[in-house]
């Protein structure tokens, strides 16, 4: 029987008004040597609509595996399944509602030669928000790297490939170095993805547009919660732990690196998670640590790893969070710090904006309105419109248009995206903005830079 080239791992808990954009794409493909792993993590809803979809689509008779979990796993552990069944000399995983394109495996298959332990494609979002060109324009299309230098130029750009899509691993090297994902909802592929590209040793970049992210209302307007918080912190235990057990075996500097910035930004993730917790539900919830303990005793070598990497000096030594606490002690803590550092951004301002309405936007919208008791408040939003009323919360979005003909007294913008490169963006179009329609009174702060200037 042929080895498939690709094994396409698609997790999914879709079945009523499943949409099949990927799947279709995949069914449709011009290079057929490849298969399809569902990992269905819906146990309550029948397969049937999946089944049904694959019949009428599948002309080409691609190769389709469904795997049925028995219990909600989550997309972590479902990948993981993915691998397990995968049969194909790479492993590229797929989401359900977004898109390939169609044209490239072929080229893919022509160019893959070298067996690279990873390979990098070029990917965009539907709305624009997030795409990996500067990044990948830094490389040769087709060129094998070492991946020392791509660790490199991950640093000095400032993009950090933490999504697993669009890439390809080859199966043997992350079955190798047991490269799998943590059994987590959130921030499973940053752990994945730092652990594997510091295992790698080489690495290809193929610079042809490949993934297409389908941007959800959703996932704009996820705040995260409790379960959130322990998720990123189990990720952040997680890429610690591997590291303490393997030592990766790293010589040069940039792998070290990439580590610590990883667990840097998983840090800076369980703050703003924290942070996003509203008044109301500090009181209600679990105590954070204790319920985070269960999952680190359970857990081989994650005891050790809690009490040697510092954990009780959260923050840059800001942060004490002591055992017995809970997320009220955390939450508490967090706004006697971040307040001082924020109250000169909105010092005799008339109006205040966030620029990105996620979980750090509103965190510091919440941290304003609660704790410095300042009334107006506003969220822009490039996507404005796929929020249910133009709302957030109490808040209102809008647009960086709409506001130009209401609000040329003082203004704060406080941009809060945690990937820099992208608040880097946003600032240049909002000077821009700024210029062109002379709004000498606006007053523009870098949320990450000014909160965490390390």
């Amino acid at each position: 029987m042929k080895i498939p080239f690709v094994s396409f791992i698609l997790p999914t808990i879709r079945s009523i008004g499943f949409n099949g954009d990927i799947l279709s794409d995949l069914l449709n493909c011009d290079y057929r040597n490849i298969e399809i792993i569902i990992i269905y993590d819906s146990p309550e809803y029948s397969l049937g609509h999946i089944e049904d979809f694959i019949t009428d689509n599948n002309k080409n008779n691609i190769a389709v595996k469904i795997v049925e979990n028995e219990i909600n796993l989550g997309p972590g552990e479902s990948r993981n399944i993915g691998i397990d069944h995968s049969k194909g000399n790479y492993i590229c995983f797929v989401d359900d509602d977004d898109n390939l394109s169609l044209g490239l495996l072929s080229d893919l298959y022509i160019n893959y030669k070298n067996n690279p332990d990873i390979i990098f494609l070029s990917f965009k979002d539907s709305i624009g928000a997030l795409n990996n060109e500067d990044f990948i324009e830094r490389f040769k299309s087709g060129f094998l790297y070492n991946s020392n230098y791509v660790i490199e130029q991950i640093i000095d750009s400032e993009f950090y490939p933490w999504q697993c899509q669009p890439y390809f691993y080859r199966t043997d090297f992350l079955r190798a170095n047991k490269l799998w994902f943590p059994s987590t909802y959130v921030a499973e592929d940053i752990a994945f993805n730092t652990l594997a590209i510091t295992n790698s040793k080489t690495i290809k970049v193929i610079k042809s547009p490949f993934y297409l992210y389908n941007s959800r209302p959703g996932t704009l307007k996820s705040s995260g919660g409790y379960d959130r918080v322990v998720d990123c912190m189990f990720a952040y235990f997680y890429v610690f732990q591997y590291n303490h057990e393997n030592k990766l075996g790293l010589t040069a500097g940039e792998g070290k690196s990439l580590i610590r910035l990883s667990l840097n930004f998983l840090r800076f993730f369980i703050f703003i998670r924290v942070l996003a917790l509203s008044s109301n539900s500090l009181d209600s919830s679990k105590c954070l640590l204790d319920d985070l303990l269960k999952i680190v005793n359970n857990s081989r070598n994650l005891s050790s790893s809690f009490d040697s990497y510092q954990i009780k000096d959260f923050y840059t030594n800001q942060i004490q969070l002591d055992v017995s606490g809970s997320i009220k002690l955390v939450y508490n803590q967090t706004c006697n710090i971040i307040s001082p550092k924020i109250e000169p951004m909105v010092f005799n301002v008339n109006n205040i904006y966030i620029y990105c309405a996620g979980p750090f936007g509103l965190s510091i919208a919440r941290l304003l309105h609660d704790k410095l008791k300042i009334k107006n408040i506003s969220f822009i939003d490039d996507n404005a419109n796929l929020f249910i009323n133009n709302k957030i919360e109490e808040f209102t979005v809008e647009t960086l248009e709409n506001i130009i003909d209401r609000y040329r007294e003082k203004v704060s913008i406080i941009v809060c995206n945690p990937q820099p490169w992208i608040e880097e963006k946003i600032i240049k179009k909002i000077n821009t903005f700024i210029f062109l329609h002379k709004l000498q009174t606006f007053n523009i702060y870098s949320g990450t830079s000014v909160l965490f200037p390390d």
